[in-house]
């Protein structure tokens, strides 16, 4: 089954999916920026990225629906023209069977160690994974809080294509036991800091403070540091695992993969502080500070100032204002023991309001045509906002099929009239 993605340079990535398949799932596109966008398929089968940055970018389809498998993820280049990419599909089969151990099933899951397929085991211990991809596999089975449990044997299974396999697996006893200590930035014990253990390849795993407690992005067992900093968790199953650390400021600080047995030392990093004001944006906006395991985010209405702390020193930054409307702005700012504070001003340039026809050659309007991030009326009229300084803008006389072409965008500032917009030609 083939499925084509129109990638624009800079402005809109549409990804559409070919064929008889779900009208359920979603596409991920890693822009060159570092950025991934996930986009969830429209009725059409559909998902539109906008305002992708030049340079190579990845897009890979998640599993859709369970029924139709995996395709294989495409690294492309986005430039100065559209492009067309396949993404070819993998033949899949599926996976059943049953998990048992004597420590019980109960809030188990089975699925693929190298991501996607995954399925909750029943209170009977059975389980079927869908969509797997045809060839030899590997299984893991993960407790209610995303560690993975040990397994007794090699839990691989050889998969053919539109067949069932069939596993057996069974849980070694999961009483692994991780020991250590919090410090401070100045090395003295951290008291009554929220420890997780977490699986060792989750580098995703981020924690927020919720009403002095602590939550998280994935499970992971969880402890609270003795007055002397020192802490210990417990029912650990298979290693290696990380220890991520987080005080109730916010400050979070994380090991390397370590095994279960292991006695760990976990140092907090100082308190730092980025603040700005921010002008141009025109009603309610959002500011982004990311870096390391930090991601802080605050909103605010009209031009204001934002203050953003504690921020862990030494770190690097990037900072991100996003207005309502798309118009974003960003930079980056680096923090140290010589320099725990940073001021930054961010201007947002102001949009282009523009509006139009779209007209087919003989001259009538063109409903339902897809220009610049909206759809036009019964009689192919369309307003849409556009970043200041952008030079064209995409216009797709048919959504969801063919080829977009570019229309021009005459330079200069203020609302913009552009008359009668050819489609097709």
């Amino acid at each position: 089954m083939e499925r084509s993605i129109v990638v624009a340079s800079g402005t809109e990535v549409r990804a559409c999916v070919a064929g008889d398949v779900p009208a359920s799932g979603a596409v991920d596109l890693d822009d060159a920026a570092g950025t991934r966008h996930v986009a969830e398929l429209d009725g059409e089968r559909c998902v539109t990225f906008r305002r992708i940055p030049p340079g190579p970018a990845r897009v890979g389809p998640t599993l859709l629906g369970g029924l139709d498998g995996w395709a294989d993820a495409v690294t492309t280049e986005v430039g100065a023209d559209p492009l067309t990419v396949e993404l070819p599909s993998r033949p899949v089969g599926a996976v059943e069977g049953r998990v048992s151990g004597a420590e019980g099933v109960a809030g188990l899951h089975v699925l693929l160690a190298s991501g996607g397929a995954r399925a909750g085991v029943g209170p009977d211990g059975t389980f079927r994974l869908d969509g797997v991809p045809a060839g030899t596999v590997r299984l893991e089975v993960r407790d209610a809080e995303g560690l993975r449990r040990a397994l007794a044997g090699e839990p691989t299974v050889e998969v053919e294509a539109g067949r069932t396999a069939t596993v057996e697996l069974t849980l070694a006893a999961s009483d692994g036991v991780l020991e250590g200590r919090v410090l401070d930035a100045d090395g003295g014990p951290a008291a009554d800091v929220f420890v997780t253990v977490v699986d060792a390849d989750d580098d995703s795993f981020q924690t927020w403070l919720v009403a002095d407690r602590v939550t998280g992005s994935a499970g992971g067992r969880t402890a609270l540091t003795d007055p002397d900093g020192t802490f210990e968790v417990s029912g650990v199953g298979l290693g290696p695992v990380r220890v991520v650390a987080t005080d109730r400021r916010g400050i979070t600080a994380r090991t390397g993969p370590v095994d279960p047995g292991a006695v760990v030392t976990v140092r907090l990093p100082a308190p730092g502080r980025i603040a700005g004001a921010v002008r141009g944006t025109g009603g309610g906006w959002t500011v982004r500070v990311r870096g390391g395991d930090t991601t802080m985010v605050d909103r605010y209405e009209g031009d204001a100032a934002f203050d953003l702390e504690p921020v862990p020193v030494p770190g690097s930054y990037d900072v991100e204002v996003i207005a309502d409307d798309g118009r974003s702005v960003r930079t980056h700012v680096v923090l140290s023991a010589a320099v725990p504070e940073v001021t930054v001003d961010l201007e947002l340039e102001a949009p282009r309001r523009i509006r139009g026809r779209v007209v087919g050659a003989d001259g009538r309007p063109r409903p339902g045509a897809w220009i610049a991030g909206t759809l036009t009326d019964a009689d192919g009229r369309f307003e849409a906002t556009v970043p200041a300084g952008e030079a064209t803008v995409l216009l797709w006389d048919r959504p969801g099929g063919g080829l977009p072409r570019r229309v021009p965008l005459p330079p200069g500032e203020g609302d913009l009239d552009l008359g009668d917009v050819h489609a097709g030609t």
